[in-house]
């Protein structure tokens, strides 16, 4: 045997072992369909091997050659199928198919009809090049590169490409006819290139699956799985993240603290079904109304958490009153039930102390309680809270921190 041969084996055995880690992927992890293309590529792959292994058995090379690139072309396009239904994407569009099975037309009428050295070996690497830069896009329309295992993947793949290019560029030089220099040159970057290719693609992607299983563990840990808001978890981790990045920008932080009026009675009234539903629909009020960037969590029960920035506080009131009157006018409807609710707010800065974030949601937690104790659906922010605090409690505490409310009638149950 020669050391193509070798070659062959060697890549050969690593298909079968790739082929078998994403069928098992698949079975026990879960039953996802790019898994299972994958698995099928690098089935698909030892049938290459296979070919390419014993082409000398073959009885005519121009047959044999049109088989190999068939498989070669299989391949790509179930790559390039496996990380386009992983990004959401249609899997096989007809345009990538059509474009599929021109590349592999084009290489039979070069092979049989007009006979073409440099075009018939130049066509599947170049085919290589644009099914490895579908692949990098797919990995960037999932989530941007956001994650190491897809920048890894998408650079294994950049890196193909390039040996890709140089191959065809090595086999087009060749001309029409076969020349033994280019050809020579061609084989070596070709055969280099796609042992380690096979083996890095396939141990990223693998890779990109166990890191798929462990986004999707760590969002259950910290997702609220009833609203699909975070929980008291999710937002700590979250947030110290948001404040940093915002305060080292200059921005304006606040954090509120919200809490459904008497969300007891629409329990014991209507029944904890339709307290599920009224949480889901705060829970959707609260994400429509709130800026894309801000982080919202259902602490427990009725208490939400919200964290924002905004230029000053009186924005910051303002914001969360559009937040206040939409949940005032959200009506919660079933077969034996129809009702509105409203909320309470309490609303503080978040400053650039180590423990800001627990001092704010205990001085927010403090501002809720007001709210409450001034006849429910209103906002009290800092500003109010340091007055009332300043003038005593009782009727002198509520008439002047009224005047920093947001205050209607208790809730409404119709």
């Amino acid at each position: 045997m020669t050391a193509l041969h070798y070659i062959y084996i060697t890549m050969l055995l690593t298909s079968a072992m790739l082929c078998s880690i994403f069928l098992i992927a698949w079975i026990t992890i879960e039953r996802k369909l790019h898994t299972i293309l994958w698995s099928i590529l690098y089935g698909v792959s030892i049938v290459n091997m296979l070919m390419n292994a014993t082409k000398d058995w073959m009885p005519n090379p121009e047959i044999y050659w049109m088989l190999v690139n068939a498989t070669s072309l299989i391949v790509q396009g179930l790559a390039i199928s496996g990380y386009r239904n992983r990004a959401g994407l249609n899997p096989l569009p007809r345009s990538i198919l059509g474009y599929l099975l021109l590349v592999e037309v084009s290489i039979g009428y070069f092979t049989l009809v007009n006979h073409h050295m440099g075009l018939r070996v130049a066509l599947t690497p170049l085919s290589s090049v644009v099914m490895s830069t579908l692949c990098i896009h797919a990995l960037y329309h999932n989530s941007k590169f956001s994650r190491p295992a897809e920048k890894a993947t998408a650079i294994i793949f950049a890196i193909y490409a390039a040996t890709q290019i140089t191959t065809a560029f090595f086999g087009l030089m060749q001309g029409a006819e076969r020349d033994e220099y280019w050809l020579n040159l061609y084989s070596q970057v070709n055969f280099m290139a796609m042992p380690a290719a096979y083996s890095g693609i396939g141990l990223f992607t693998v890779l990109l699956i166990a890191d798929d299983l462990s986004t999707r563990m760590r969002r259950l840990a910290t997702t609220d799985q009833l609203t699909g808001l975070l929980n008291r978890r999710g937002f700590f981790e979250a947030a110290e993240l948001y404040i940093q990045r915002n305060l080292r920008a200059d921005n304006r932080v606040y954090l509120t603290i919200t809490d459904i009026d008497y969300f007891k009675k629409i329990n014991d009234r209507y029944g904890h079904i339709a307290g599920d539903i009224a949480l889901r629909r705060i829970s959707a009020v609260i994400a429509d109304k709130l800026p894309q960037d801000s982080i919202a969590a259902r602490m427990g029960g009725e208490e939400f958490t919200l964290l924002f920035r905004a230029p000053n506080l009186d924005i910051a009131r303002k914001r969360l009153l559009q937040l206040k009157d939409a949940i005032e006018t959200t009506t919660v409807s079933g077969k034996q039930w129809h009702f509105r609710m409203t909320a309470s707010f309490g609303l503080v800065s978040v400053s650039q102390d180590p423990d800001a974030i627990d001092q704010a949601i205990a001085k927010a937690d403090s501002l809720l309680y007001q709210a409450k104790a001034l006849g429910r659906n209103c906002i009290v922010d800092e500003a109010a809270g340091a007055t009332a605090e300043k003038n005593g409690s009782g009727a002198g505490m509520a008439s002047r921190a009224a005047a920093r409310q947001t205050q209607t009638k208790k809730a409404a149950f119709i």
